[in-house]
């Protein structure tokens, strides 16, 4: 009896699914198999996926430019990289094909602190690291905070163009600081450079709990367009080893509340081409030598008092004298060897006094011509 079409259907529908069921049953098969023969999940996890985990590294990697368009070559030159882990293959094949390769790879800081190999063996430190590099620009982004916390150093550095720090303003309109500590407070910061502008919109105010030391090799300059204030609560010393100039263009006040004390080992030239007035409540003159040169010089005291050991006094002085008074009680003169020479006129006294008393005039005189 001939089957019908249908009943032909049907028995090739029934094989198909014996043949499908045996094949899942072989796979099941295999499957129990690697399940009996595995020792740990890391086992099974090479096992299915190859080598890849056998590497301490992994890497996203895009070649520098495209070949023909439908290939790329890793020859072509570093794109861009990111390595996690230790150091990979990539990273030493571009150290063995010399600086202008593995330049790309690596920040010139890392170039200059490790020697030879170190520049890629040490690209990772003792432990896994990161690797960044790119022939184009690096853009981060953080709609919030950003950290970046190094146990050893960090270093910022841009070879070519220029550094900026900047902060900004918060949703209240409110500045922003930026602060730099060092080792809160208690390290040293280091600032070289060839110039420095400071641009200060409002108050400065600098803080110095200790020794504060500056040294200046070059000139210094420092200009003032407004006022300038200083105050000093403890003694100043200052020793100056050079010549020293100053130019006042407009007044000068000093007012000081307290003793001073000044002693110059130098010659000392004061010239006042107008005017100069000295106001003394005490003033004390104590030396070896005083010389005092003027044309006109105008002396006005209540009380003096000289005491002089030797006195030197030049000739060829006139005086003239009117309506002068003169009350001497008790003075005794003595002229001894006096010459007075007027023309061809020589007059000479000798043993020569005078006694003035209430009671008259006695002069005794002896004259030789």
């Amino acid at each position: 009896m001939a089957r019908t079409p249908r009943i032909t259907q049907l028995q090739n529908d029934i094989d198909a699914l014996e043949t499908t069921n045996n094949a899942q049953s072989n796979q099941i098969a295999a499957l129990n198999q690697a399940l009996s023969n595995r020792t740990d999940d890391q086992a099974l996890m090479q096992s299915d996926t190859g080598t890849h985990y056998q590497n301490t590294y992994t890497y996203f990697y895009v070649p520098a430019t495209v070949g023909d368009g439908s290939t790329t070559s890793d020859d072509a030159g570093l794109g861009a990289i990111l390595r996690l882990g230790q150091y990979s293959d990539m990273e030493q094949s571009a150290y063995n094909a010399g600086e202008a390769a593995y330049a790309g790879y690596f920040p010139a800081h890392q170039i200059e602190t490790e020697t030879d190999a170190g520049i890629y063996t040490n690209a990772a430190g003792g432990g896994n690291g990161i690797l960044l590099a790119c022939d184009g620009r690096i853009l981060v982004k953080a709609g919030e905070k950003m950290s970046i916390n190094a146990t050893s150093d960090i270093h910022l550095e841009s070879t070519e163009g220029t550094v900026t720090i900047e902060s900004g303003t918060n949703t209240d309109g409110v500045a922003q600081n930026i602060y730099i500590a060092a080792a809160d407070g208690l390290g040293d910061i280091e600032q070289s450079y060839y110039k420095s502008k400071i641009t200060i919109n409002g108050e400065e105010y600098t803080k110095t709990t200790s020794v504060s030391r500056k040294y200046y090799e070059h000139n210094k300059y420092e200009i003032y367009k407004a006022d300038s204030f200083k105050e000093i609560y403890a003694n100043t010393s200052s020793t100056h080893h050079g010549g020293s100039s100053k130019l006042f263009m407009g007044g000068k006040v000093s007012l000081k509340l307290a003793a001073e004390f000044h002693m110059s080992l130098a010659a000392v030239v004061s010239i006042s081409v107008l005017t100069k007035l000295n106001l003394y409540g005490w003033k004390f003159d104590v030396g070896h030598y005083k010389f005092d040169i003027c044309q006109i010089k105008a002396e006005i005291k209540k009380d003096k008092v000289e005491i002089t050991a030797n006195e030197v006094t030049a000739s060829n002085v006139g005086a003239m004298l009117k309506n002068v008074g003169a009350d001497m009680g008790t003075t005794a003169v003595k002229a001894v060897s006096t010459v007075a020479e007027a023309g061809a006129v020589v007059a000479k006294n000798t043993n020569l006094s005078a006694t003035m008393n209430p009671l008259g005039a006695i002069v005794g005189m002896q004259t030789f011509m």
